[in-house]
């Protein structure tokens, strides 16, 4: 194998190319003009030439690339703070409501739906106005219409459908209540289970008292168990509703949630505008 060194081309005879040793590289460079030698005279002693230098391997430079630094961003979220006045679109849960929204019109204490949507509570107890001891999940509803009443000429289920339809809705996802408001549960809910728990003990001793004789006795402690037994029930659902214990109702038209003054008379603000007072035209019951 040839050494290194500046050899013909074998591309281009007019120049000369550079053997690394293994392979031809790229460097080439013209290739140098012959010498012709004068005719002299053959001196008896040899003359002594210097002996030629080594060559020398081309240099290789790697270029150099800059790579561009890159420097992230940081972005800062922005932090929203949701008021009550001029709320877009539905009502999203969690946002706070600064201030308090609520206002006296029309004798009530009144706190628009969208308010307690945005997750909006008293600071004390609505029914007792006691510091909260708890907290619950408390839906608020409308009244039910009363035209509604004729259709249980026609079926007590089309009644509880169109009732049901009717109705508007606001819910308190942490309403406060008081160990009162906790007492009156409690005892609203021992009148569901002994109305309900009753029934069958009932049923069983009229049918003791009646062993088979049909007997007034018996006729009517089954009317009891069967009758005064659900409606016991009943009551006590209805009293123990927890929008019953705090005293709340929404409105028809589904914009405020009522109370009564003294309820929220301490957080209360103006009246809205286009209301005053005692106006009752805002506040449909």
């Amino acid at each position: 194998m040839p050494i290194a060194n500046w050899y013909p081309d074998p591309a281009d005879s007019l120049r000369v190319r550079w053997w690394d040793g293994d392979a031809w590289t790229e460097h080439t460079q013209p290739r140098p003009a012959p010498v012709v030698a004068a005719a002299v005279r053959v001196p008896s002693v040899a003359p002594h030439y210097a002996e030629p230098p080594a060559p020398t391997a081309p240099t290789y430079q790697q270029p150099t690339h800059h790579q561009p630094r890159y420097q992230q961003q940081g972005y800062q979220q922005p932090g929203y703070q949701q008021q009550y006045a001029g709320m877009p679109g539905s009502p999203r849960p969690g946002y706070a409501v600064e201030g308090s929204p609520v206002q006296l019109v029309a004798g009530k204490a009144a706190v628009p739906v969208v308010a307690i949507d945005y997750g909006w509570v008293p600071t004390t107890c609505t029914r007792h106005h006691r510091p909260a001891t708890a907290t619950r999940k408390v839906t608020f509803v409308s009244a039910i219409p009363g035209w509604t009443y004729a259709l249980l000429l026609l079926g007590f289920l089309l009644f509880v459908i169109v009732a049901s339809i009717q109705r508007k809705k606001a819910t308190a996802r942490a309403w406060p209540l008081c160990d009162e408001c906790l007492a009156t549960r409690r005892r609203s809910m021992l009148l569901v289970w002994v109305g309900l728990g009753g029934i069958i003990p009932l049923l069983w001793f009229a049918s003791v008292v009646d062993g088979g004789h049909g007997s007034a006795v018996a006729g009517m402690l089954m009317l009891v168990a069967l009758v005064g037994g659900p409606l016991l029930a009943a009551a006590g659902a209805i009293l123990g509703a927890w929008p019953r214990i705090v005293g709340g109702t929404v409105t028809r038209d589904g914009l405020f949630v009522v109370f009564r003054p003294e309820a929220l008379r301490a957080q209360a603000g103006r009246a809205p505008a286009g209301g005053h007072e005692g106006s009752s035209a805002i506040l449909p019951s």
